[in-house]
């Protein structure tokens, strides 16, 4: 079960960059998927890793906080 939300989390992570990078016009939305990306990510890689706390940053940047 594990691999299979870090997995997730991979693909989530991929998608948000993607939508980002293209100038998506809802942050809110944006931010969540990076928050969910995170989520499943950690699973994989544990709450430290690199790509974990990328997606947290760039969701609080999103969330205005």
């Amino acid at each position: 079960m594990a691999t299979s939300r870090g997995n997730l989390g991979v693909l989530l992570d991929a998608k948000a960059r993607q939508l980002d990078e293209d100038g998506a016009s809802d942050p809110a939305a944006l931010a969540q998927i990076y928050t969910e990306a995170a989520d499943m990510l950690t699973f994989k890689f544990g709450a430290e890793h690199a790509a974990v706390l990328r997606c947290r940053k760039r969701a609080a940047e999103l969330a205005g906080n």
